[in-house]
């Protein structure tokens, strides 16, 4: 099954049904820039691999999919995958077949390039004081709470992409005896760093024709 377009008045939107979201939430041992929301202060931390284990094992459902964590908070779809491996928090998620998962996704797979950043919303567990370097380790997280696309996250190596959803079917026909390491992750470019304006208003311009 490839990417499906259904018609959506004078737009060619994208079929829920036919596609999944994959990437990393987040990557260990890359040191970011995280502010307190109400106090302002920075930190400069960096995610220990084990981070997750812990809260991983308590999670008992999916984990809510939403755009950025500014965006009115509107979930588009869950989680079918979240484990911890040697490059940070792998996630897999599929997008729910309403009006705002097909305005998302139609806008995401429009753009030239088809990854973009990616985040989570959290509870602290254990976080090292700092050590002479200034960079505070987190060791734990308590709660995951929802994840998904954004402009640009907090950690910049994490990213989302949009797949079509049989596509680990095809990448099983390719398979060797020995499996693949995982594939280099880039640092976000100017460009995806700069997607969140473009993205709104191909979201404006599919809701207005309707």
């Amino acid at each position: 099954m490839a990417v499906e377009l259904i018609k959506r008045a004078d737009i060619e939107a994208v079929n829920p049904a036919s596609v999944k979201l994959r990437g990393y939430a987040g990557v260990f041992n890359n040191v970011f820039t995280y502010t307190e929301p109400f106090w302002g202060i920075k930190h400069k931390m960096r995610m220990l691999p084990g981070a997750f284990t812990g809260v991983l094992e308590r999670l008992s459902e999916p984990v809510p999919l939403v755009w950025y964590h500014q965006s009115e908070r509107v979930q588009f779809g869950e989680t079918t995958e979240l484990v911890e491996d040697n490059i940070g928090l792998r996630f897999e998620a599929v997008p729910f077949a309403t009006t705002e998962a097909v305005d998302l996704i139609t806008a995401m797979h429009s753009k030239k390039t088809r990854q973009f950043g990616a985040s989570f919303a959290f509870d602290w567990g254990e976080v090292a004081d700092p050590d002479d370097d200034g960079i505070e380790d987190i060791r734990t997280f308590s709660a995951v709470h929802e994840l998904g696309p954004a402009p640009r996250g907090v950690n910049p190596l994490a990213f989302a992409e949009l797949v079509p959803r049989d596509a680990e079917a095809l990448a099983a026909d390719d398979e060797t005896e020995e499996p693949a390491e995982p594939a280099a992750i880039e640092p976000a470019s100017e460009e995806q760093a700069a997607l969140a304006a473009d993205w709104w208003q191909a979201v404006a311009m599919l809701r207005s024709t309707r």
